[in-house]
């Protein structure tokens, strides 16, 4: 195609980290502008019907900082004339300063002449992106005087990444909305110490708490993928978590009668694999959405034992002291040998004693123990 060049391309894809990420706009933006030789950008929404994403989802480049963006907001927004100018227009149809009526640059005169002396911004090229009246949305490119006004072979390039950024704020609508409803339970969840995830009915991402995002980064196994969909990196691994999310999908659906999976997903580091476990989600009540369906994914480090506690374990399970005192050096990632030279006792003693814990118990490995912990002594913050 016309005017598609390698960085072209780039800018296409990088476009749809925005659909997922709304933190990622700013920078995604920035490129807009720079490629596009403009001094800025703003990526414009706005749906009377869902609060949520007021102002959510209007997104600004970095020269809208906070300090320009006050002045704006004080002393021009309400003459932008932008809206009013792409209402009229068809999607996808770039507006520019030079190609509006007469009666409308009169119009806007005013406008105009502010926002050169107060940010320098001489030009503008501007296109409506929805092509449904379900909500509006545009993306604005603004200009100074030494560039002027948009160049033809910027236009083209424009033209051919209007439809992705619509595609992108259209992907953006329902994640927004998810991720706004589920402020409240994100600040809660932040407060429980282990890796909770929650994925749609695809593995995409709408939140992750503070522990599961620790987790992510370290892309140690499990991660997300540019488009926010968790991957696994063994393929076996990347499989059966594949198969736990649509039975999953399938007991949220009224399909299946699967209430949870667990598996173990190897790491490239050698460490301990971490512990998954796959649990469907519904919202009946329209606490998020009545149409959410999709799963939360709880991941375990056994690797990391400081916030397992080993309370309650020995009443419940009759442990003796000695089994008490292995529990706890097994979870904290000791091993055998280890466990000897600390207890002051053979390896054999260690053996049996580990073998009386696991039966007890009921778990065959350490990272079932750390599950079990867990289970008894909620991983959550005490205050």
């Amino acid at each position: 195609m016309k005017g598609v060049t390698p960085e072209l391309l780039t800018l296409i894809s990088r476009v749809y980290d925005g659909g997922l990420s709304s933190d990622q706009w700013t920078g995604i933006l920035d490129e807009v502008a720079d490629y596009h030789g403009a001094m800025s950008s703003v990526l414009f929404y706005h749906d009377t019907r869902h609060a949520e994403f007021l102002p959510g989802l209007t997104q600004y480049s970095s020269f809208w900082n906070q300090e320009n963006l006050e002045e704006y907001l004080a002393t021009v927004h309400s003459e932008e004339p932008s809206a009013r100018l792409l209402r009229k227009s068809e999607p996808r149809q770039i507006i520019t300063s030079e190609s509006i009526s007469v009666k409308d640059k009169i119009r806007i005169a005013g406008y105009a002449l502010k926002m050169w002396r107060r940010f320098g911004i001489r030009a503008l090229a501007a296109a409506r992106l929805n092509e449904t009246n379900a909500w509006f949305d545009y993306i604005a490119l603004q200009y100074d005087s030494k560039h002027g006004p948009m160049k033809p072979e910027q236009m083209q390039s424009l033209a051919i990444l209007l439809p992705h950024l619509a595609k992108a704020m259209e992907i953006s609508r329902p994640m927004t909305l998810l991720e706004r409803r589920f402020n409240a339970v994100l600040e809660a969840l932040d407060r429980f110490h282990i890796g909770v995830v929650i994925l749609t009915e695809r593995g995409q991402k709408v939140l992750a708490n503070a522990a599961a995002q620790l987790i992510l980064d370290l892309r140690d196994g499990i991660m997300l993928d540019s488009t926010g969909v968790l991957r696994i990196s063994k393929t076996d691994d990347h499989l059966r978590f594949k198969h736990a999310l649509a039975q999953a999908n399938a007991t949220a659906h009224s399909k299946g009668t699967s209430c949870s999976t667990l598996l173990t997903v190897t790491r490239g580091s050698g460490r301990d694999p971490y512990l998954l476990e796959v649990v469907p989600i519904t919202d009946i009540k329209n606490d998020i959405d009545k149409h959410f369906r999709g799963c939360i994914l709880y991941m375990i480090d056994p690797a990391e034992p400081r916030h397992v506690s080993i309370d309650g374990m020995k009443e419940i399970y009759r442990l003796s002291d000695a089994e008490v005192s292995v529990c706890q050096l097994l979870i904290d990632g000791h091993t055998n040998p280890e466990m000897a030279t600390i207890r002051g006792v053979s390896a054999e003693t260690i053996k049996t004693q580990l073998r009386s814990l696991m039966n007890k118990t009921g778990t065959d490995n350490r990272v079932h123990l750390v599950r079990l912990a867990l289970s008894v002594n909620l991983p959550i913050d005490q205050r």
